[in-house]
Protein backbone atom coordinates (compact mmCIF):
# COMPACT_ATOMS: atom_id res chain seq x y z
CA UNK A 1 0.00 0.00 0.00
CA UNK A 2 1.41 3.40 -1.01
CA UNK A 3 1.57 6.43 1.26
CA UNK A 4 0.96 8.69 -1.73
CA UNK A 5 -2.34 10.60 -1.40
CA UNK A 6 -2.72 11.08 -5.15
CA UNK A 7 -5.12 8.10 -5.60
CA UNK A 8 -7.44 9.58 -2.98
CA UNK A 9 -7.48 12.98 -4.68
CA UNK A 10 -7.94 11.69 -8.23
CA UNK A 11 -11.19 13.02 -9.65
CA UNK A 12 -11.71 15.41 -6.76
CA UNK A 13 -10.19 18.69 -7.90
CA UNK A 14 -9.78 21.63 -5.54
CA UNK A 15 -12.18 24.50 -6.25
CA UNK A 16 -10.87 27.93 -5.16
CA UNK A 17 -13.27 30.11 -3.16
CA UNK A 18 -15.57 27.16 -2.53
CA UNK A 19 -15.94 24.59 0.23
CA UNK A 20 -15.57 21.01 -0.99
CA UNK A 21 -16.68 18.28 1.38
CA UNK A 22 -18.02 14.76 1.15
CA UNK A 23 -19.30 12.00 3.39
CA UNK A 24 -17.60 8.61 3.26
CA UNK A 25 -17.75 5.35 5.19
CA UNK A 26 -14.47 4.61 6.96
CA UNK A 27 -12.68 1.31 7.34
CA UNK A 28 -14.37 0.99 10.74
CA UNK A 29 -17.78 1.09 9.04
CA UNK A 30 -18.62 4.51 10.50
CA UNK A 31 -19.37 7.72 8.57
CA UNK A 32 -16.57 10.26 8.15
CA UNK A 33 -16.25 13.72 6.69
CA UNK A 34 -13.59 14.70 4.20
CA UNK A 35 -12.78 18.29 3.32
CA UNK A 36 -10.78 19.08 0.17
CA UNK A 37 -7.93 21.54 0.57
CA UNK A 38 -5.61 22.99 -2.05
CA UNK A 39 -2.74 20.76 -0.94
CA UNK A 40 -4.69 17.66 0.06
CA UNK A 41 -7.58 16.87 2.37
CA UNK A 42 -8.54 16.48 6.00
CA UNK A 43 -10.73 13.75 7.43
CA UNK A 44 -12.97 14.14 10.45
CA UNK A 45 -15.10 11.84 12.55
CA UNK A 46 -18.85 12.26 12.15
CA UNK A 47 -19.46 12.14 15.90
CA UNK A 48 -17.41 12.99 18.96
CA UNK A 49 -14.26 15.04 18.66
CA UNK A 50 -13.48 15.60 14.97
CA UNK A 51 -9.97 14.13 15.16
CA UNK A 52 -11.26 11.04 16.98
CA UNK A 53 -9.10 11.57 20.06
CA UNK A 54 -10.34 11.28 23.64
CA UNK A 55 -8.28 13.72 25.75
CA UNK A 56 -7.97 12.55 29.36
CA UNK A 57 -10.46 9.78 28.56
CA UNK A 58 -13.23 12.30 27.80
CA UNK A 59 -15.01 13.01 24.53
CA UNK A 60 -13.34 16.42 24.35
CA UNK A 61 -11.17 18.88 26.24
CA UNK A 62 -14.33 20.87 26.92
CA UNK A 63 -16.03 17.88 28.56
CA UNK A 64 -12.91 17.13 30.61
CA UNK A 65 -12.56 20.69 31.90
CA UNK A 66 -16.27 20.91 32.72
CA UNK A 67 -15.88 17.77 34.81
CA UNK A 68 -12.83 19.28 36.52
CA UNK A 69 -14.81 22.44 37.28
CA UNK A 70 -17.65 20.45 38.84
CA UNK A 71 -15.26 18.46 41.02
CA UNK A 72 -13.46 21.65 42.09
CA UNK A 73 -16.70 23.39 43.03
CA UNK A 74 -17.75 20.39 45.14
CA UNK A 75 -14.42 20.17 46.98
CA UNK A 76 -13.45 23.84 47.43
CA UNK A 77 -14.91 26.85 49.18
CA UNK A 78 -16.72 29.51 47.06
CA UNK A 79 -13.83 31.93 47.63
CA UNK A 80 -11.55 29.47 45.82
CA UNK A 81 -13.09 29.47 42.32
CA UNK A 82 -12.05 27.22 39.47
CA UNK A 83 -9.94 28.85 36.77
CA UNK A 84 -8.82 27.98 33.26
CA UNK A 85 -5.17 28.82 32.70
CA UNK A 86 -3.53 29.79 29.40
CA UNK A 87 -2.83 26.19 28.38
CA UNK A 88 -6.46 25.21 29.05
CA UNK A 89 -7.79 28.08 26.93
CA UNK A 90 -5.32 27.36 24.14
CA UNK A 91 -6.42 23.71 24.08
CA UNK A 92 -10.07 24.78 23.97
CA UNK A 93 -9.35 27.20 21.13
CA UNK A 94 -7.59 24.50 19.11
CA UNK A 95 -10.46 22.10 19.70
CA UNK A 96 -13.09 24.71 18.84
CA UNK A 97 -11.48 25.21 15.44
CA UNK A 98 -11.88 21.49 14.74
CA UNK A 99 -15.61 21.72 15.42
CA UNK A 100 -15.78 24.87 13.27
CA UNK A 101 -14.40 23.02 10.25
CA UNK A 102 -16.79 20.17 10.84
CA UNK A 103 -19.92 22.26 11.08
CA UNK A 104 -18.95 24.13 7.91
CA UNK A 105 -18.82 20.77 6.13
CA UNK A 106 -22.13 19.72 7.70
CA UNK A 107 -23.80 22.86 6.38
CA UNK A 108 -22.33 22.23 2.95
CA UNK A 109 -23.77 18.71 2.91
CA UNK A 110 -27.16 19.79 4.28
CA UNK A 111 -26.64 17.85 7.54
CA UNK A 112 -28.49 20.42 9.61
CA UNK A 113 -28.94 18.38 12.79
CA UNK A 114 -25.19 17.81 13.04
CA UNK A 115 -24.53 21.47 12.23
CA UNK A 116 -26.87 22.48 15.05
CA UNK A 117 -25.05 20.09 17.39
CA UNK A 118 -21.56 21.44 16.64
CA UNK A 119 -22.49 25.13 16.63
CA UNK A 120 -24.32 24.64 19.93
CA UNK A 121 -21.25 22.94 21.31
CA UNK A 122 -19.03 25.91 20.42
CA UNK A 123 -21.53 28.31 22.01
CA UNK A 124 -21.20 26.26 25.19
CA UNK A 125 -17.43 26.58 24.84
CA UNK A 126 -17.74 30.38 24.83
CA UNK A 127 -19.77 30.26 28.05
CA UNK A 128 -17.19 28.07 29.80
CA UNK A 129 -14.32 30.39 28.85
CA UNK A 130 -16.29 33.47 29.89
CA UNK A 131 -17.08 31.91 33.26
CA UNK A 132 -13.73 30.37 34.16
CA UNK A 133 -10.87 32.02 32.20
CA UNK A 134 -8.26 33.51 34.54
CA UNK A 135 -7.06 35.94 31.86
CA UNK A 136 -9.89 38.09 30.46
CA UNK A 137 -8.04 38.48 27.18
CA UNK A 138 -9.00 34.89 26.45
CA UNK A 139 -12.66 35.76 26.93
CA UNK A 140 -12.64 38.20 24.02
CA UNK A 141 -10.55 35.80 21.92
CA UNK A 142 -13.65 33.58 21.92
CA UNK A 143 -16.46 36.11 22.38
CA UNK A 144 -15.62 38.00 19.20
CA UNK A 145 -17.00 35.04 17.23
CA UNK A 146 -20.26 34.75 19.19
CA UNK A 147 -22.46 36.62 16.64
CA UNK A 148 -21.21 34.39 13.83
CA UNK A 149 -21.76 31.15 15.73
CA UNK A 150 -25.17 32.36 16.94
CA UNK A 151 -26.10 33.05 13.33
CA UNK A 152 -24.90 29.64 12.18
CA UNK A 153 -26.66 27.84 15.05
CA UNK A 154 -29.88 29.69 14.21
CA UNK A 155 -29.40 28.89 10.54
CA UNK A 156 -29.21 25.17 11.36
CA UNK A 157 -32.34 25.26 13.55
CA UNK A 158 -34.33 27.22 10.97
CA UNK A 159 -33.23 24.93 8.14
CA UNK A 160 -34.49 21.92 10.11
CA UNK A 161 -37.87 23.62 10.55
CA UNK A 162 -38.09 24.57 6.87
CA UNK A 163 -37.54 20.95 5.86
CA UNK A 164 -40.98 20.21 7.34
CA UNK A 165 -42.47 23.61 6.39
CA UNK A 166 -42.83 24.52 10.08
CA UNK A 167 -42.69 28.29 9.51
CA UNK A 168 -43.88 29.35 12.99
CA UNK A 169 -41.06 27.37 14.63
CA UNK A 170 -38.56 28.75 12.11
CA UNK A 171 -39.65 32.30 12.95
CA UNK A 172 -39.33 31.61 16.67
CA UNK A 173 -35.75 30.41 16.20
CA UNK A 174 -34.98 33.50 14.12
CA UNK A 175 -36.46 35.76 16.80
CA UNK A 176 -34.36 34.01 19.44
CA UNK A 177 -31.20 34.31 17.35
CA UNK A 178 -31.81 37.99 16.62
CA UNK A 179 -32.34 38.75 20.31
CA UNK A 180 -29.16 36.88 21.23
CA UNK A 181 -27.08 38.88 18.75
CA UNK A 182 -28.67 42.12 20.00
CA UNK A 183 -27.75 41.22 23.59
CA UNK A 184 -24.16 40.71 22.49
CA UNK A 185 -24.10 44.10 20.78
CA UNK A 186 -25.63 45.78 23.83
CA UNK A 187 -22.86 44.27 25.96
CA UNK A 188 -20.25 45.70 23.56
CA UNK A 189 -21.32 49.30 22.79
CA UNK A 190 -18.30 49.88 20.56
CA UNK A 191 -19.82 47.51 17.99
CA UNK A 192 -22.39 49.17 15.71
CA UNK A 193 -25.68 47.36 15.13
CA UNK A 194 -25.91 48.51 11.50
CA UNK A 195 -22.46 47.03 10.80
CA UNK A 196 -23.28 43.55 12.14
CA UNK A 197 -23.60 41.32 9.07
CA UNK A 198 -24.91 38.41 11.15
CA UNK A 199 -27.80 40.50 12.46
CA UNK A 200 -28.61 41.74 8.96
CA UNK A 201 -28.60 38.16 7.66
CA UNK A 202 -31.00 36.92 10.34
CA UNK A 203 -33.36 39.87 9.91
CA UNK A 204 -33.40 39.41 6.15
CA UNK A 205 -34.11 35.70 6.49
CA UNK A 206 -36.89 36.48 8.97
CA UNK A 207 -38.62 38.57 6.29
CA UNK A 208 -38.23 35.76 3.73
CA UNK A 209 -39.66 33.11 6.06
CA UNK A 210 -42.52 35.42 7.02
CA UNK A 211 -43.39 35.72 3.32
CA UNK A 212 -43.26 31.94 2.95
CA UNK A 213 -45.60 31.54 5.91
CA UNK A 214 -48.22 33.68 4.19
CA UNK A 215 -48.24 31.64 0.97
CA UNK A 216 -51.52 29.68 0.51
CA UNK A 217 -51.51 25.87 0.86
CA UNK A 218 -50.49 23.89 -2.22
CA UNK A 219 -54.06 23.01 -3.13
CA UNK A 220 -55.00 26.67 -3.37
CA UNK A 221 -52.16 27.78 -5.63
CA UNK A 222 -51.86 28.17 -9.36
CA UNK A 223 -48.96 26.42 -11.09
CA UNK A 224 -47.14 29.73 -11.35
CA UNK A 225 -47.82 30.54 -7.71
CA UNK A 226 -46.66 27.09 -6.64
CA UNK A 227 -43.39 27.47 -8.54
CA UNK A 228 -42.82 30.97 -7.22
CA UNK A 229 -43.35 29.81 -3.63
CA UNK A 230 -41.00 26.87 -4.18
CA UNK A 231 -38.45 29.28 -5.63
CA UNK A 232 -38.66 31.51 -2.55
CA UNK A 233 -38.24 28.50 -0.29
CA UNK A 234 -35.26 27.21 -2.28
CA UNK A 235 -33.56 30.60 -2.00
CA UNK A 236 -34.42 30.85 1.71
CA UNK A 237 -32.83 27.46 2.38
CA UNK A 238 -29.88 28.31 0.07
CA UNK A 239 -30.66 25.39 -2.26
CA UNK A 240 -29.45 27.30 -5.29
CA UNK A 241 -29.38 24.34 -7.68
CA UNK A 242 -33.07 23.73 -7.00
CA UNK A 243 -33.73 27.47 -7.37
CA UNK A 244 -32.13 27.45 -10.84
CA UNK A 245 -34.32 24.52 -11.94
CA UNK A 246 -37.46 26.29 -10.71
CA UNK A 247 -36.51 29.48 -12.54
CA UNK A 248 -36.18 27.45 -15.74
CA UNK A 249 -39.62 25.95 -15.14
CA UNK A 250 -41.11 29.43 -14.65
CA UNK A 251 -39.54 30.59 -17.90
CA UNK A 252 -41.05 27.63 -19.74
CA UNK A 253 -44.43 28.36 -18.16
CA UNK A 254 -44.26 31.94 -19.40
CA UNK A 255 -43.27 30.77 -22.88
CA UNK A 256 -39.95 32.61 -22.77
Amino acid sequence: MTDDLAPFLEGWDFTPNDLDARKIIGLDGKPKLQMRLELGLIQMEWDGRPDGKRPHGSESVLDYLLQQARVHELTHRPEEPFHLDDSDCAALQHEGIQYYYRYLCMFHLGENHEAERDTGRNLQLFEVVRKYAADQQWVWAFEQYRPYVLMMNTRAKVSICLESHDYPAALRHLDTGIRAVLRFLEAHPSLAEDECSELAYLRGWHEEVEQLRRIPPLGERTEEGRLESELEEAVATENFEQAARIRDALKRLHGE
